[in-house]
Formats: structure tokens, sequence, C-alpha cells
């Protein structure tokens, strides 16, 4: 006899159908939630874009990016004229450089800090460190303003001395 009033819950709460109270076309949403429901429109989502990139070394990329490829040629320094291809995945490119003859030269990859910069490392074949830094989309490098916040130089106690000691 106790378990009667069990059994009948059980049944009702089967017989209820989610859909038509919690729906994409429900009317009681609004009401279920406590007042009218707007839409938030999504965060808008970092991305490496097209341009010229600066790597902090001196050398500066010419780059397209087409969906989650990437294909760039290094217009200036002693190396110019390399081809850097990669692909992007989660806010992380794989990235290949070659000769224009297409020989490997080494292979990375990049990470986004924010809209304007991406922190990368770039390894020889061998797998040794060929260099690393921070991407610079389409502003010179070494420019304060250009910076993120965070990675800027933060003085705990700067020395004012100009004596040197």
């Amino acid at each position: 006899m106790k378990l009667l009033p069990i059994l009948i819950s059980a049944l009702a709460l089967t017989a209820c159908k989610p859909s038509a109270v919690f729906g994409p076309d429900s009317q009681k949403k609004d009401e279920l939630l406590g007042g009218e429901t707007d839409e938030r429109p999504a965060t808008t989502a970092l991305y490496y874009p097209t341009g010229h990139w600066e790597d902090g070394h001196g050398n500066d990329w010419d780059v397209s990016v087409t969906g989650a490829n990437l294909s760039a040629t290094l217009g200036t320094g002693n190396l110019a004229g390399i081809t850097m291809t990669g692909h992007i995945k989660d806010g992380t490119l794989a990235y290949q450089i070659a000769y224009p003859d297409s020989t490997l030269l080494a292979e990375g990859q990049a990470r986004l800090v924010d809209e304007t910069h991406a922190l990368f490392e770039t390894r020889n074949m061998d797998g040794s460190l060929n260099a690393h830094g921070l991407l610079h989309f389409n502003h010179p490098a070494f420019v304060p303003v250009g910076q993120p916040v965070d990675l800027r130089p933060q003085a705990v106690d700067p020395d004012t001395d100009i004596t040197g000691d």
C-alpha cells in the first residue's frame, strides 16, 4: 500500500513529455526561468589573422590564413624566401618551415595569447631548439603598446642608482 503513491508518481512522470515543457518551441521556458530570456551572443574567438607577422628576431612573415590552413613566406631577414605551412586546431598552430624547394628546416607550434600575439617554439629537424618567442600580428615587435599586459616586463624594485653600485 505504501508503494502505491510511488508507483502512481512514476507512471505520471513517464507520461510527461519534457520536450513540450523545455523544448526549443516551448512557451513555458520564459515562465519557468523567471521572465523573458535572451540568447547571449557567443564571445569572439581568438584566431590567427592574415597579414604581417613579426617574430621578435627580425623576421617579417607575409601570412595567409584560409580556414584552418596557414601559408607564409619570410619577407625579410637572412633567410628571406623560406616558407611556412601549418594547420590550426583548437587555437594551436602546428607548422613546418622549409626552403622554397620544400627541404624541411624546422617545425614548431604556436599558441594564441590574445588577438594580436602568440607564443611560439620552433625546433630544428634534429629536435634542438631553433627559436622561441612572441609572434606579433599586424604590428611591429618591441612596441610597448603592442605587448600583452601580462607579458610586459615588471619591475619589483627598480634599481634607480645610476652609479651601478
